[in-house]
């Protein structure tokens, strides 16, 4: 007896008649939305740049996308995102906060300060806007929920401090939490989980030790989001709780 749900195949990335949330307009979250919005979605990008302090917000243009500049730590962010979420068939979270560490004096104010910036955007915000997600996709039949990890959350990384991969490992952790829960619901969660990458958030940083990348080299964002879009779309319908490593092999699992 054939017990699958009655759905058309999906073969490659098609977003037709989608609607995509992107949180986190940087590298890889604006490659994303490229690729998203050419295989036909409509999107609703939230990052905390204001739309004409930016040139990739030109992605927006289109009369069928939206952007929207917001603190994703703030409660009455969260709860307009999940206004968004009402009608949205995918949420990929690629924001996140990666501070100087190594400036840090440990026993400082400061440090306590950016230990509780890095858990707020990197694991704070996800939890409850991901949860808001579910509820909302599981009231409408089914959808998909995307998570930016970090190779530093497996083994450490290249570039991370201690803040930044002990959040990431907390993202890890909570995609599988989440996704025992919402897979039963029609919901999938999974988790990408690149290493070091060519984009705004490591500029002006020492440069990796690319010797320890079997590949030879850093990644560049449009390496990593086709992974994400393929996450995100129809056709990754039976992939629950995974972090998929897209990292140059320097974590092989």
């Amino acid at each position: 007896m054939n017990d699958m749900p009655n759905r058309p195949p999906h073969m490659g990335l098609d977003f037709t008649g989608q609607h995509v949330v992107i949180i986190g307009a940087g590298g890889i979250g604006y490659e994303t939305a490229r690729i998203c919005a050419a295989n036909g979605a409509r999107l609703s990008i939230i990052d905390i740049a204001d739309k004409s302090e930016t040139p990739r917000a030109n992605l927006v243009d289109a009369d069928r996308h939206s952007w929207l500049k917001m603190d994703v730590t703030e409660t009455a962010s969260q709860l307009r995102i999940g206004e968004l979420l009402e009608d949205a068939d995918a949420l990929i979270i690629t924001s996140a906060y990666f501070p100087d560490e190594p400036a840090l004096e440990l026993m400082s104010d400061e440090w306590f300060t950016t230990f509780r910036r890095v858990m707020d955007v990197n694991i704070g915000a996800t939890m409850r806007l991901s949860q808001l997600a579910v509820a909302a996709m599981a009231a409408r039949g089914g959808g998909r929920i995307v998570i930016l990890g970090s190779v530093a959350g497996r083994m450490g990384g290249l570039l991370s401090g201690a803040l930044y991969a002990s959040s990431k490992g907390a993202v890890h952790t909570f995609t599988r939490w989440l996704s025992l829960r919402a897979a039963p619901r029609g919901v999938n969660v999974n988790c990408l989980a690149p290493g070091v990458t060519d984009t705004p958030m490591i500029a002006g940083r020492p440069p990796a030790d690319t010797s320890r990348i079997p590949a030879g080299r850093i990644a560049q964002p449009n390496e990593i989001a086709p992974a994400v879009a393929f996450l995100a779309s129809p056709a990754a319908g039976y992939i629950h709780g995974q972090v998929i490593d897209v990292n140059g092999g320097i974590w092989m699992s």
